[in-house]
């Protein structure tokens, strides 16, 4: 089974620099070129479909390390394109990309905190990794901020949704 995936050549390095370890995952043989274009050939259609989301969340700006998470099948990429919320103008985009980030990061971290996940701004999108409980919180905060809702509701938001999950999961322990 071969697929074809392409990444933006500024994230070539980055892949290149663990491509033994996604080979060795997967069960694959990933050939790159300096271009972006990354085919993977390998026999099991599920680590291949993994190890593509692994590449596609290193060419959306995450730290290898933090990619990799998503061989584990709790794992989700979620990619927004900021251009759904911003038309086509480019300073709108800017500025919905800088709503997501915050002042000196402040509103991305508050997100990847609250849920536990990784939210990578990189180009036109915004990516977000996580596990499913979580990720449904992380996502609806992105959309709240690219809508146009204030950061105070949204970090109000998040810590309401952060209790509920921690509610759930006590109950869960409890009931086992």
């Amino acid at each position: 089974m071969i697929e074809r995936i392409n990444i933006p050549a500024d994230r070539v390095r980055v892949l290149l620099s663990r491509r033994s370890y996604l080979e060795k995952e997967s069960k694959a043989r990933l050939d790159v070129t300096m271009d972006g274009e990354v085919i993977v050939d390998g026999d099991d259609a599920l680590l291949i479909y993994r190890c593509l989301q692994v590449i596609k969340a290193i060419g959306r700006g995450f730290a290898p390390i933090k990619a990799e998470r998503l061989f584990d099948d709790r794992f989700y990429l979620r990619i927004f394109d900021i251009r759904d919320f911003s038309g086509k103008s480019r300073n709108r985009s800017i500025e919905l990309k800088g709503r997501i980030i915050g002042r000196n990061g402040k509103a991305r971290r508050t997100i990847e905190e609250s849920t536990d996940c990784y939210l990578s701004v990189y180009g036109h999108t915004v990516s977000i990794i996580g596990s499913y409980p979580a990720m449904e919180s992380a996502e609806r905060a992105a959309e709240m901020l690219l809508e146009g809702s204030e950061h105070s509701v949204v970090f109000s938001f998040l810590r309401k949704e952060k209790t509920r999950r921690i509610k759930e999961e006590l109950m869960n322990k409890n009931e086992q």
